[in-house]
């Protein structure tokens, strides 16, 4: 079936071109003074892909809700890794001069020559290739606040300069932790987090059982 198509005048034409929207080329310098004129703020956004990662609360209680422990000001994630990249030439272990001191006899008994050179000579034992063997004798002589080691995921850690930036508290953490295993704690409230990215510098060595 044929249709027949009315002819349309040019005025016809001409009438529809002025409901077109009208093109207007946008460029990096129209767009940048729209911004300007409407008073948007420029936007910068942190990098925080390495900024190690804590858990938001450790702490549950019976009835599955979570204590909520407040932190000294200055003790953040973002704190943490500030104070973790200050360290790291050093470390963050504490009483390294035991290791020296009333536990080299024992020290020497558990690893090589070659760590204990380098152990001697000031290298962060985080640093120490082979990693320092530390057993049980060693560790439970680390348990104060000032001084704790606790093992865990079969790495054991100097925990002391970590205790205020802890979100479930000091307590929770010495408890479990002071001079023993704490991986069972761990894995119970912070199975998701990478303790060795966390408490990278902290590390002391390896745990021999």
């Amino acid at each position: 079936m044929n249709f027949l198509r009315t002819p349309i005048s040019r005025n016809q034409e001409d009438s529809n071109d002025t409901f077109k929207r009208p093109h207007i080329p946008i460029t990096k310098e129209s767009a940048a003074n729209a911004s300007r004129s409407l008073n948007i703020p420029h936007v910068r956004f942190q990098d925080t892909s390495a900024v190690p990662i804590q858990a938001g609360c450790t702490t549950l209680k019976g009835g599955g809700y979570r204590k909520k422990v407040s932190l000294k000001p200055g003790h953040s994630a973002l704190d943490w890794h500030a104070l973790v990249t200050k360290k790291r030439s050093k470390g963050l272990v504490t009483r390294v001069d035991k290791l020296l001191g009333e536990d080299v006899k024992t020290l020497e008994q558990l690893n090589s020559p070659h760590s204990l050179t380098q152990l001697k000579n000031g290298v962060p034992p985080y640093l120490i290739k082979p990693p320092l063997r530390i057993n049980a004798e060693i560790l439970r002589k680390h348990n104060t606040q000032e001084d704790c080691w606790s093992v865990i995921n079969g790495r054991v850690y100097s925990m002391t300069d970590y205790f205020d930036f802890h979100p479930g508290g000091v307590d929770i953490l010495f408890k479990h932790c002071a001079g023993r295993d704490g991986t069972a704690a761990f894995n119970k409230y912070h199975r998701w987090v990478s303790v060795d990215k966390l408490l990278e510098i902290s590390l002391v060595g390896i745990w021999i059982n």
